[in-house]
């Protein structure tokens, strides 16, 4: 896939019930194109991210959905800079401590499961704009995901890993202790728990953090994007 300066919605084939494609939001929609070169431009004279999605979201008449992908996806010049420099690849983690940001990870690698939106955003991360909110349930696709995060860290032959689970979403406790019985037949030292602020939590944890978050980007030293690691190359590239 080629970066550009605005951001990529992903989708693929269908296969069998999954409809995951990969679309150029600038090939979709010249208004959300505009939007965003807007926002940015608002963003890199020092405007707040909630101000310019005002701005940019009254001016283009934009809704909720649009709103939301540019919120998430869209930086400014210096914090794509920023985002990237802190990015480690997947040849530095061996041996090393990941801190994962529980629901960040997984509701990402769902959603990419379910065929939900997935964007490949201008700093180079890989954000679902669907959230949580509260709310989540078990379905045919925990498993999927949840294995699909346990073969990556497998492969990375990390150390250690803790994932943090924010206690205020519904089944928190259930799904930590899911992933740690899975994570035994992967003989993977994993650690989950649910806390009160999984963000916080992550940031405190001593190792590097997995996270798409921006406020964990923002404090973080260095960051690695699980979810890109995760999610097939070969989606990733086809446009």
């Amino acid at each position: 896939m080629v970066f550009c300066d605005v951001c990529h919605k992903r989708l693929s084939k269908k296969k069998k019930n999954q409809k995951k494609n990969i679309i150029n939001v600038q090939k979709i929609n010249f208004k959300l194109k505009d939007a965003s070169l807007d926002l940015r431009y608002l963003l890199d004279r020092g405007y707040s991210r909630e101000q310019s999605i005002n701005i940019v979201g009254n001016r283009y008449n934009l809704n909720s959905r649009e709103r939301n992908l540019l919120y998430r996806c869209i930086f400014s010049k210096r914090d794509v800079l920023v985002h990237r420099n802190r990015l480690v690849s997947d040849k530095e983690l061996e041996g090393k401590k990941l801190c994962i940001d529980g629901y960040n990870v997984f509701i990402t690698v769902e959603s990419y499961l379910k065929g939900k939106e997935v964007i490949l955003c201008d700093d180079g991360f890989l954000r679902d704009i669907s959230g949580v909110y509260g709310k989540y349930k078990f379905s045919k696709i925990t498993e999927k995901a949840v294995e699909m995060i346990l073969k990556a860290l497998k492969e990375l032959r990390v150390r250690e890993v803790e994932v943090f689970f924010d206690s205020g979403v519904s089944f928190s406790g259930q799904l930590s202790s899911y992933f740690m019985e899975k994570a035994k037949r992967y003989n993977i030292p994993l650690k989950a728990v649910a806390v009160k602020q999984g963000d916080a939590m992550v940031l405190r944890c001593s190792g590097i953090p997995c996270s798409g978050d921006r406020s964990i980007i923002k404090k973080a030293e260095k960051i690695f994007d699980l979810v890109h690691y995760i999610i097939p190359e070969d989606d990733i590239k086809k446009t």
